[in-house]
């Protein structure tokens, strides 16, 4: 057996809600509906507020018919706008409402509760009368059951309805866990069951309103509505989000794309705050992710924040102190718990909070560890924080304790995980899914396993530790042994992990027999970030992450490469892992750590001004990199493709080349002068189209028209680190990557990774 198998995880988005869903948020309060607005019953949506689900049911209905969707939109992270009209139908009166005669606006801000404002405006010239119906409904389900679609039937669901005040209630209890929903208009209306009734007499060009609140309560908290307006700024969350805004650093950059990207990205990072009071005080800090996922993960946590040092180190302070004020105190097989480990996750509902399930809070996760440790250092270095270092020394020595006595248990120098809960994580790394780990004949190993990215994790973490032993803590001692440490586990990890299988790699773990499973995946690209890979073995590890069949290196890779069985590519299985961008931070980090650079990504030039082409074919896409990066295609039809090398020579010499003459290069004074056959040739196409018949090349190709070389052949210029133009936080130049990006001598060498 392999432990506890969880099913596979819900869609982000549920699929009877279509693919024009909309999902607004604000702290631990989001909401989740249809593009008309409605949460049907059944559906895996509605408002929910600290895992808890407050509305099960919000449908709007006019004149006893569904209106039709014209457009609906997120505005803010926390509101949205539905913009509805009617189909046909008859009035109250029995006349014919021609379709689009009635047009319906509803308005929704989220934060804590719920606020909507309903609009309905009659284009007739004549009066209408209709009814509009507002259908409610709350189960107060865990959201482990709305995402697994499984309600078992426990506690007591009562209703208290108020028509004097025009207001729904509801209210649940089980146990010590208690909860409830009470809705109010602001119209009159009357009450027909669930829902709230509103008899509207439009005249000519008129126009109804209302406003609907809805008010949460759990256990003795009361949450009620915060925003009430678009774009607000006066207000106490305007005020928070204008705040953030200011302190950020900013972009200046010659792409307009990018500077917009980089504000979108900015208030997306601002969405994502939760809020954690720690002895008194209230930190900030980012939740893993929207809608399963608004909660405090440790893995997620910690890396969005040292990404997000260089827009501000809140963010980092506030995870720091959170998961140490949550580090494990004692041993609890139920809840996977150690002292001295970090939370893998905390939760808020019914069935963590009466112990049903094991998440209040649950540590199953070997990486949240050493990544708390990681974090605590960079902090420093961004800041020069030495009183927080102090302060958190404690939790830091229980976490290297941890390192060594709870996660390698049998000693073999090798942090380890395997559940001892019954309803524990099988996987404990950032592939946390039940199969995410496998061989590559698709069998799943024995756990306890030692995976990849953990040691690297571990390395990092002591090494940094050591400097902060031997410039904060005064303990020159724990400063040299944990060097020494770091060390042997680098030396270790690299005679045990490496297989020169495939061109050679690293594993991506070792079973419980100690072998190597030898699955090709992205776990690579995290050893490159921690520094655990020895300088001579880099290349050959950033070119298998980077290959076609191990990724293209921008964006991780969640499935097994091509190059492993059908059985592995079928199903290595959506992991419960959120972060979109972990595993290209891990390798955009490592490349740079180790000397490289991302590839150019800007179109090719022309050969008078090497300045972008822009065709009716080619405006707005992009080439496919020598990585093997698929992109739009972008030549025009009916023109050949540019060879590797651009130089007339070589083109002609391409074209003899597939009529079996000898080609040969003499571009650049002979700087790639050789030869070869047909096939060298053919096969040198397959690598500049990225088919996995080649590998790709480590190094950039240098922009503009005097920099520009033969690719096909091997006498190259040696490539350069040299930025092609910096403002403090990125380029003016036109291009897509990260590979300009070179930080000011006062900031830490790793302050870029954020991008």
């Amino acid at each position: 057996m392999n432990g506890p198998v969880d099913p596979p995880p819900a869609q982000d988005r549920p699929p009877e809600l279509g693919p024009d869903a909309i999902a607004v948020l604000d702290g631990s309060t989001f909401m989740v509906s249809d593009g008309r607005g409605d949460v049907p019953e059944g559906a895996v949506a509605g408002l929910f507020h600290d895992d808890t689900r407050f509305l099960s049911r919000f449908e709007l209905r006019l004149g006893g018919r569904t209106p039709e969707l014209l457009t609906s939109s997120i505005v803010d992270y926390y509101s949205a706008a539905f913009f509805l009209a009617n189909p046909e139908l008859q009035a109250a009166d029995g006349s014919r409402v021609p379709a689009h005669a009635l047009s319906v606006v509803r308005s929704r801000f989220v934060g804590d509760g719920l606020r909507e404002g309903i609009e309905v405006r009659n284009h007739l010239d004549r009066p209408v009368s209709v009814e509009l119906r507002l259908g409610c409904g709350a189960d107060f389900s865990d959201i482990f059951e709305v995402r697994d679609r499984v309600r078992a039937a426990r506690g007591t669901l009562t209703r208290f309805h108020d028509p004097d005040h025009r207001a729904l209630g509801f209210g649940y209890e089980h146990g010590a866990f208690r909860a409830a929903s009470r809705i109010h208009s602001s119209a009159p209306a009357r009450i027909e069951g669930d829902d709230l009734v509103f008899d509207l007499h439009l005249e000519p060009r008129g126009t109804w309103r209302t406003e609907v609140r809805v008010v949460v309560h759990l256990d003795e908290e009361i949450a009620e509505p915060v925003h009430e307006a678009f774009g607000e700024a006066v207000r106490e969350p305007g005020r928070v989000l204008a705040k953030w805004r200011d302190e950020v650093p900013r972009l200046r950059a010659d792409l307009d794309l990018l500077e917009h990207v980089y504000r979108r990205s900015i208030v997306d990072l601002a969405a994502l705050r939760l809020c954690a009071e720690v002895e008194g005080n209230e930190y900030s800090l980012p939740a893993a992710g929207l809608p399963w996922f608004m909660a405090i993960f440790g893995r997620d946590t910690l890396i969005t924040s040292y990404q997000a040092l260089w827009v501000g180190p809140d963010l980092a302070l506030g995870a720091l102190r959170a998961l140490a004020a949550l580090q494990g105190t004692v041993e609890d097989d139920f809840r996977d718990e150690e002292p001295g480990k970090i939370l893998h996750e905390i939760r808020f509902g019914e069935l963590s909070a009466l112990g049903l399930k094991p998440h209040r809070p649950y540590y199953g996760t070997a990486d949240a560890t050493p990544l708390w440790l990681i974090l605590l250092s960079e902090h420093r270095r961004w800041t020069g924080d030495d009183r927080t270092v102090r302060e958190l020394e404690p939790n830091a020595r229980r976490a290297l304790e941890w390192i060594d006595r709870y996660g390698d248990r049998d000693g073999d120098g090798y942090v380890e995980y395997a559940t001892r809960s019954p309803q524990g994580l099988a996987n404990q790394g950032w592939k946390d899914s039940w199969d995410g780990v496998r061989f590559a004949d698709g069998r799943l190993p024995e756990p306890p396993i030692a995976i990849a990215e953990v040691q690297g994790y571990v390395y990092d973490a002591k090494v940094r530790a050591a400097e902060l032993a031997a410039e904060v803590w005064g303990d020159p001692d724990l400063a040299a042994r944990l060097r020494r440490e770091a060390e042997e586990l680098r030396e270790r990890f690299s005679r045990d992990f490496w297989t020169d299988a495939r061109g050679g790699y690293y594993a991506i773990g070792l079973d419980r027999e100690k072998r190597r499973i030898d699955s090709m995946a992205s776990n690579m690209g995290h050893l490159l970030w921690s520094g655990t890979v020895p300088p001579p073995w880099r290349g050959g590890s950033s070119r298998r992450r980077c290959s076609p069949a191990g990724g293209s290196g921008r964006f991780p890779r969640r499935t097994p490469p091509t190059t492993r069985s059908a059985t592995t590519r079928a199903r290595s299985g959506p992991t419960t892992t959120r972060s979109p961008r972990r595993g290209s931070h891990a390798t955009a980090s490592g490349r740079r750590r180790t000397g490289w650079r991302w590839r150019c990504s800007r179109r090719r030039g022309s050969r008078a001004t090497g300045s972008p082409r822009s065709s009716r074919a080619t405006r707005g896409g992009m080439h496919r990199s020598r990585s093997g990066t698929p992109r739009r295609a972008t030549r025009k039809l009916g023109r050949r493709r540019r060879p590797s090398c651009s130089s007339a020579p070589c083109w002609g010499s391409r074209r003899r080349a597939r009529s079996g003459a000898t080609p040969t290069c003499r571009r650049r004074s002979g700087a790639c002068t050789s030869t070869a056959s047909t096939r060298s040739a053919r096969t040198s196409t397959s690598r500049r189209r990225g088919r996995p018949g080649g590998s790709p090349r480590p190094t950039e190709r240098p922009a503009g028209p005097g920099a520009r070389r033969c690719a096909r052949y091997p006498g190259r210029a040696a490539p350069t680190n040299e930025p092609q133009s910096t403002s403090l936080i990125a380029t003016t130049a036109p291009v897509w990557g990260a590979s300009i990006i070179r930080p000011p001598p006062m900031y830490s060498p790793t302050w870029w990774m954020g991008l």
